[in-house]
């Protein structure tokens, strides 16, 4: 009792500085934001036993648990040094997704860029039709994030892959590339996913361009992709995209569809799951209780027993509360995911667990430079033209509150080789919607290296006393306990308060009390270490002299590595004891032969498997293909090559004559590049070579390419408008495209005319750059003078250089002071705010109140008939109205005085011509020309034999050219 009783008085001490003498309720302060009051602490333990039955074990893989990555359309570098420190400090990751999320819906792997023509096919008038370009802008100030950086960050983390492969905008030849470059390049890959979220890119969906008809139509359309891979990377893994399970109006469709299929030719699934929100944090977490209680059940029933192969992989690729909601980032999300890895890891069919994303998901990464966010000095080194050096950034780094509970859970999971079931006798309980269930929830895991763990979370705000028993017998040896606990569950870490949510540590006896709001780990000794898991060879560079640089992956538990070696596959004639050293070089070979190595971990238990084999050919590298060259942008041109074996890294040479270079690029170990700085309307002729540290291979094929300054970019939402016996009428979109832009760096107006508003430049000599403002005293319009005609987008990068109240922002269908609708940011009330004026009355058509009074704002305003859109940053859509007293007009900045300035403005419409429609039998091959000069968004195939399947693309063709890419592809049945 004794005992007890000073547990208590911990207990009620911590209550008491924690400050925790308020009542539960759920209200909303001014910005919108929860405002959370808690029940007086419980400082009467609840009594709980916890029983491991180590009898009932179920393997795991080893790196069972990785991440999301989502940092090419962020100012964060993702081979970072202080990226690769937080990833390290936070402890092992078994994978990094790449490019990850809907990134990898606009992410080119070959130029390493979000590309605009990728990104302009999913965005319409109501999304962010900026978003692609302002991407490309900081993709190029950043220099691109490549393949080779990414496998960087996974070599120096000792992580493994998981791929996103771009399965709407890539053909199966692109996909096969990739794969042959990462197999080229000994990337182990877990798997290969077929796209991001396919459900949104189904006609069913209602969102983004419906790519394809039905999930049979995927499935038909990516075979050509899944056949690529395996042909390219031998033993490949390759998923498919299963409906999201939080959206069950779309998966009972999309899913009944994947498992009707007759040919189930994939090696796994993937969805995604992010449920638990409402209008207060109590109810938000009875939300996200019942989710956690649906999830075994959700796969045990409605995927398990529908496939033709009930052992189907599954992989979680992304998971948590609900994303935007009231507990993201919170303790209580923390809990909630790491309840959801304890549940499934038991699961049969679940393989590899994924929380959300890397960079502001696992850790906050602020860059800054000097003192300044980098994200504005990015955007003025695209104005000038110039690109970041990343050794000059550094990071306000800190793990989020969610992310410090999983990295107690992974602690366990990702150094262990089996879980075992954990039974939770008695305790707390917790409130779901519509009832209640048990607080605490526990598993136990095999540690490799002879630990026991047992993870428990507890979702109630009372401390409980937990007994722990082993196959019946109560746990002797002294613990570990390793926690995060939080009094109030939606507590979050910020930059001003990095460690609210932190993780202790400490040792204890059984019983082990588990305080409120927790993530626990207790770790103890109980057995001598398992054979280490097999290691990972991932590079056998030839030098010179007869020598091959080999580097591996450490594995759990290794007391030291063997080489083995010879010149015959999987016939080892040469040992070599490497000690614990993680690289080695092998000398006393002969130059011109090929070798064949693998690695062998080992410990006083004894030995793993092999590793993977890889090759080393002591000889220059093969010549690499070069695919394509076709224009980019306004002097931009991109180029796409052929990987081959043994190749260290790639040169491009280019000139303006056939075989004449006078211009060398070094591209680095990637497959792909961006080259800029060319003259527009100038034929350009390039060649690619590879090479290693014995030399260099011979130039590929000679490809040429003419920049234009302003191709269209390809239409999107090409959607079957009748189709019936032997006809087809199909209809499209054009997209929208950055036709002007102006910085105002040369101290005028430019393309501007004042209306009530005076020049005048305002200079920042800190940042170098110049805007433009209305002088004091004055105020009003200053009006794009060739705003494009008909629908489009403008965008005005405002800021504020002092505390003056007034509105600022952009107008359209300007037609005079007295007859326009503009979008603003009002710093009097507090409010973003879209107006309509007419014959000089105003009248506010939408509003948003702002919690804050920001001091930098992009501003977006988008006409498309009668509907006119506000947009905010990167962010979308905010505000939105439907009129149609104002048909047509200009596109103006506004500014009620002189404490706004604008620092750069941009024009975004369609600049297509006609169009091309082109036909094949197949989804992806054998596409020929039916129609060109089509001026309308509109055509009809007639005629066609009955029977036959046919499948459509459209191109877009201005006065410069065809767009890079096409439309996505329709099917006719």
């Amino acid at each position: 009792m004794r005992g007890k009783a000073v547990m208590l008085s911990i207990a009620v001490l911590a209550a008491v500085s924690f400050g925790l003498w308020r009542t539960w309720g759920g209200s909303m302060n001014k910005g919108g934001e929860a405002e959370i009051t808690a029940a007086p602490f419980q400082t009467d333990e609840a009594h709980a036993v916890i029983d491991i039955d180590t009898k009932r074990e179920k393997s795991i893989p080893y790196g069972m648990r990785g991440v999301n990555n989502e940092t090419s359309n962020k100012e964060a570098f993702i081979n970072h040094s202080q990226m690769i420190d937080e990833v390290n400090r936070y402890g092992r990751l078994g994978f990094i997704r790449w490019p990850g999320g809907t990134n990898s819906d606009v992410f080119n792997w070959r130029t390493g860029m979000p590309d605009i023509d990728y990104g302009a096919f999913a965005f319409g008038p109501d999304g962010t039709t900026h978003g692609p370009h302002t991407t490309f802008r900081l993709g190029q100030v950043k220099g691109g994030e490549h393949i080779a950086d990414y496998i960087e960050l996974l070599r120096k983390t000792n992580t493994k892959a998981m791929i996103t492969v771009n399965t709407t905008r890539q053909t199966a030849e692109q996909a096969g590339d990739l794969a042959k470059y990462l197999y080229d390049n000994r990337v182990p890959v877990i798997y290969f996913e077929l796209g991001n979220e396919i459900m949104f890119f189904t006609s069913s969906s209602g969102k983004s361009t419906p790519y394809y008809k039905t999930a049979a139509d995927y499935l038909d359309k990516v075979r050509g992709h899944y056949e690529a891979i395996k042909r390219n990377y031998p033993g490949a893994k390759v998923i498919i995209s299963m409906a999201n399970s939080n959206k069950p109006e779309m998966a009972n469709a999309f899913d009944k569809d994947v498992f009707a299929y007759p040919d189930p030719y994939w090696d796994g699934i993937t969805f995604h799951r992010f449920e638990g929100d409402g209008k207060t944090v109590p109810e938000a977490m009875k939300s996200a209780n019942s989710a956690l209680e649906k999830l075994v059940p959700l796969i045990d029933t409605n995927y398990v027993p529908k496939f033709q192969n009930r052992n189907t992989p599954i992989y979680l690729g992304e998971q948590g509360v609900a994303l935007g909601g009231i507990l993201e980032s919170t303790q209580y999300h923390g809990i909630y995911v790491a309840e959801s890895i304890l549940r499934l890891s038991a699961q049969p069919n679940i393989t590899y667990l994924a929380g959300y994303r890397l960079h502001n998901g696992i850790f906050n990464t602020n860059a800054v430079r000097g003192g300044t966010n980098v994200s504005l000095l990015m955007e003025d080194a695209y104005q000038r033209g110039e690109t970041v050096d990343p050794a000059l950034l550094s990071y306000d780094s800190y793990y989020h509150a969610s992310s410090a509970s999983l990295r107690v859970v992974d602690g366990a999971v990702n150094y262990s080789s089996a879980v075992w079931p954990a039974q939770v006798t008695g305790g707390a309980e917790s409130t779901k919607t519509g009832g209640s269930m048990p607080a605490l929830y526990a598993a136990a895991y095999k540690g490799e290296n002879g630990t026991r763990y047992l993870v428990v979370t507890n979702k109630s705000a009372q401390s409980q006393q937990i007994s722990v028993r082993m196959d019946g017998k109560p746990v002797q040896a002294e613990m570990r306990k390793t926690y995060t606990t939080a009094n109030d569950p939606a507590a979050r870490n910020t930059a001003m308060q990095k460690e609210q949510v932190a993780i202790r540590s400490e040792s204890t006896a059984n019983p082990v009390t588990v305080a409120p709001y927790s993530v626990t780990r207790l770790e103890w000794s109980g057995a001598a270490p398992d054979a280490p898991r097999e290691a990972w060879l991932y590079a056998a560079e030839p030098g010179s002299g007869g020598t091959v640089d080999l580097r591996w992956y450490s594995t759990t538990n290794a007391t030291g590595y063997k080489i083995k070696y010879g010149t015959a596959s999987k016939t080892y004639t040469q040992t070599i004891d490497a000690g614990q050293a993680l690289e080695y070089k092998v000398s006393g070979l002969t130059e011109g032969r090929t070798y064949y190595f693998a690695v062998a971990a080992y410990n006083g238990s004894g030995e793993s498997p092999a590793s993977n084999e890889t090759v080393a050919a002591l000889s220059v590298p093969g010549i690499p293909v070069l695919r394509h060259a076709y224009a980019e942008r306004s002097g931009k041109v991109v180029l796409e090559w052929q990987p081959v074996a043994g190749a260290d890294g790639y040169r491009i040479a280019y000139g303006k004559a056939p075989g004449q270079y006078t211009g060398t690029i070094e591209a680095g170990n990637n497959a792909g590049w961006l080259v800029s700085g060319l003259d527009n309307d100038t034929r350009y002729y390039f060649a690619v070579r590879a090479y290693n540290a014995l030399g260099e291979s011979r130039n590929s094929a000679e490809l040429d390419a003419v920049p234009r300054r302003l191709l269209p970019l390809a239409p999107r939402d090409l959607a079957i408008k009748q189709e019936s016996g032997p006809s087809i009428t199909m209809q499209w979109k054009p997209a929208r495209t950055e036709v002007a832009e102006h910085n105002f760096e040369d101290g005028t107006a430019g393309p501007f005319r004042a209306e009530g508003w005076k020049v005048e430049p305002h200079p920042d000599r800190n940042r170098k750059v110049s805007g433009y403002r209305a002088q004091a005293g004055g105020g009003a319009f200053a009006v794009w003078t060739d705003t494009p005609q008909g629908q489009y987008e403008g965008e005005a990068l405002v800021e504020w250089t002092d505390g003056t109240a007034g509105q600022a922002g952009v107008a359209a269908r300007y037609v005079d002071r007295d007859n326009h609708i503009r979008f603003v940011y009002d710093r009097a009330d507090k409010q973003y705010k879209l107006i309509k004026v007419t014959e000089g009355k105003e009248q506010v058509l939408a509003s948003k109140k702002e919690s804050g009074n920001p001091k930098r704002l992009y501003l977006f305003i988008t006409v498309d008939g009668n509907n006119i859109y506000a947009k905010l940053n990167n962010e979308g859509t905010i505000l939105r109205a439907t009129d149609s007293s104002l048909p047509s007009g200009k596109f103006a900045l506004y500014s009620s005085g002189p404490g706004a300035w604008f620092d750069t403005a941009r024009m975004y419409a369609p600049n297509t011509k006609s169009y091309t429609v082109y036909r094949s039998t197949k989804p992806d091959a054998g596409f020929e020309a039916i129609a060109e000069g089509v001026a309308e968004t509109a055509y009809t195939d007639s005629g066609l034999p009955e029977g036959q399947r046919y499948y459509y693309k459209v191109q877009a063709v201005n006065e410069q050219g065809e767009s890079v890419t096409f439309s996505n592809v329709i099917r006719k049945n």
